[in-house]
């Protein structure tokens, strides 16, 4: 069972956030995927109570781990726990 506390919900918007963030730096020429990767970490880092289990840049079509963000663009991934909760949220980047 799963207990999603009131305090969780002021903290979950950090999750799009984290992804918006690394989303700017790519719009703002940033293609290292390591780097977009710390990027959006740095944002879940800010709230004690998010535990990152992923943050990743992934190919669109399989899926893969990249290191370098291609012309197609990549999906930023990532699932994290408040508490017990485990939330997922993921943004596609066009190229």
């Amino acid at each position: 069972m799963s207990i999603f506390k009131p305090s969780h919900r002021a903290v979950a918007p950090l999750l799009y956030q984290s992804l918006f963030a690394a989303s700017e730096a790519y719009e703002a020429g940033e293609r290292d995927a390591g780097k977009l990767e710390a990027i959006g970490r740095a944002v879940l880092a800010r709230e004690f109570g998010i535990a990152v289990q992923y943050f990743e840049v992934r190919d669109r079509g399989s899926l893969a781990p990249l290191e370098t963000v291609g012309a197609d663009g990549c999906l930023l991934a990532l699932a994290a726990y408040l508490g017990n909760t485990r939330l997922i949220d993921n943004l596609l980047l066009e190229g």
